[in-house]
């Protein structure tokens, strides 16, 4: 039998040691380095609990810092190197953590207020971490959305006052944009030149005054239908 680590979905894992248990700076440190190497240099050693499932027997310090590296990179840190204890390697792998890892293995903490105090910073570390990487996931999600709009706006035609139309249009602009409204092209033919024999208007108000064929009506449509399309 060819003793050799497999790759287990960090998802599928459990732990009996809460991480609070752990430095957190470490447990940080750690993850980091996970991320930059593409894996983690100790395999951990776990017991099948089910099909798809396992505990953590050593190696509790190592998952945590795996399980923060998938927090940090859901590709990188997917999976995890492990020994998987089953019935036909049982006593082998036993006997070594006996030799080589029980000594190392971090005993977890007794309830005492010492330790209560450092667990409580660890918990404390853990969430000024998550509401800085919140922060800054926010800040970018707000930057994108931001650029988003202003490419958005970008596209949008530059909305033109009625009155700028009336000072500005050339006479085949005006007929173009009349003749929907008047619905005949000899009246926009009509009063398009006339609209800029008359100009320039300090007001629509002086337009409607100044420019025989728009009547009330009809300059409400007029300004109704450039302002809003």
């Amino acid at each position: 039998m060819t003793l050799s680590p497999s790759l287990v979905e960090v998802r599928t894992i459990a732990s009996d040691q809460p991480r609070s248990n752990f430095d957190e700076q470490k447990i940080e440190k750690a993850a980091q380095l996970i991320i930059e190497a593409e894996g983690i240099i100790n395999p951990i050693i776990v017991s099948r609990t089910g099909i798809n499932s396992f505990q953590v027997l050593h190696g509790h310090l190592e998952y945590h810092a795996a399980a923060r590296a998938r927090e940090l990179n859901l590709e990188i840190g997917e999976a995890i190197a492990a020994y998987i204890i089953e019935e036909e390697n049982k006593a082998t792998i036993e006997e070594q953590v006996s030799i080589f890892r029980e000594s190392q293995e971090p005993k977890p903490i007794e309830g005492n207020v010492s330790n209560l105090e450092f667990r409580l910073t660890n918990l404390e570390s853990r969430i000024e971490n998550r509401f800085n990487e919140l922060t800054s996931e926010f800040s970018q999600k707000n930057q994108e959305l931001e650029q988003e709009i202003d490419h958005l706006k970008q596209k949008l035609p530059e909305r033109i006052e009625p009155l700028t139309t009336f000072n500005q249009a050339s006479k085949n602009e005006l007929v173009i944009k009349l003749k929907p409204i008047l619905r005949s092209d000899k009246k926009a033919n009509d009063i398009a030149p006339k609209i800029i024999e008359a100009r320039p208007f300090k007001s629509l108000n002086e337009v409607l005054e100044n420019v025989k064929g728009l009547g009330d009506k009809t300059m409400l449509k007029v300004v109704d239908s450039w302002l809003y399309s």
